[in-house]
């Protein structure tokens, strides 16, 4: 939804200023996230604020998509992609405290 595009902008900015990720955050991230390829986008919300983004897309970089084949036995035209395109420090703790 264009709306969170503010919100998932800061998000994606942010995580890539911790960790790094995504690898390529364009000049200006809402671009990166609003990527024509997707399939479908998905936002989490946590008290009406949105805490990450998900997006689903056909295609990924030629290792993941061989990867991808060589495990499932599939061409890779039979595969989508998952990309966790950001996540807020917060999400993230939490997501750490649930696996210990």
């Amino acid at each position: 939804m264009k709306a969170d595009l503010p919100a998932c902008g800061r998000l994606a900015r942010a995580a890539h200023e911790l960790d790094g990720y995504p690898p390529r955050l364009a000049g200006d991230p809402r671009a990166f996230i609003a990527s024509s390829d997707a399939i479908g986008a998905w936002v989490a919300e946590e008290a009406e604020e949105v805490v990450g983004h998900v997006a689903l897309h056909r295609t990924s970089s030629p290792e993941v998509m061989a990867l991808a084949s060589q495990v499932t036995g599939l061409p890779d035209a039979g595969h989508g992609v998952v990309a966790r395109m950001s996540s807020s420090t917060w999400a993230r703790l939490q997501s750490a405290s649930l696996t210990r």
